[in-house]
């Protein structure tokens, strides 16, 4: 795919197998036996589709019929993504911006002033905040000022480049 194979990805992939060490985490949550290993091997697939800043943009689809997996299927590699997805740092193999401030925002305890009009901007309007601004996206979510202010400070206080603390840009 257009992830990790050839431009500098590679420290992105030896700071995933080192710093998050994607095998362990998942020990706990998969099967044992051959079927296991076929999922590890996944994981391990699904981090070189990784661009710099730790974004899976290659459709769970094409990885699939690029690996050639035979019997593992859509909802494994999903199962599998998601598990990645909440390794730290949280947000790395989102598949959009939304996504990945979604994924940072649910680990936030649930009194996080903010939080729910966060996470609301976050999974539609927030491609519309930099035309819009602040003013225009609470007039379009019909909320008050202060509340969206404090919403989309929240969303700027979060990591919309969770790769680039595994691995530098440049090697």
């Amino acid at each position: 795919g257009a992830g990790l194979g050839g431009q500098g990805g590679a420290g992105l992939v030896h700071g995933l197998a080192d710093g998050l060490d994607l095998g362990g985490g998942l020990d706990r949550v998969l099967p044992s036996g051959a079927h296991a290993c076929w999922l590890r091997g996944l994981e391990g697939a699904l981090a070189l589709e990784l661009d710099e800043d730790g974004y899976l943009r290659e459709p769970l689809s094409a990885i699939l019929e690029t690996l050639n997996l035979g019997n593992v299927d859509e909802a494994e590699v999903l199962t599998v993504l998601h598990q990645i997805q909440r390794f730290d740092p949280v947000g790395v193999a989102a598949r959009c911006l939304g996504e990945c401030l979604q994924l940072q925002l649910d680990v936030l305890p649930a009194d996080t002033p903010g939080l729910a009009l966060a996470r609301q901007i976050a999974a539609g309007p927030l491609e519309r905040l930099p035309r819009s601004g602040v003013s225009g996206l609470a007039h379009e979510l019909k909320q008050p000022l202060d509340e969206v202010e404090t919403a989309v400070a929240l969303l700027r206080s979060l990591d919309p480049r969770p790769g680039t603390q595994i691995a530098p840009l440049s090697q």
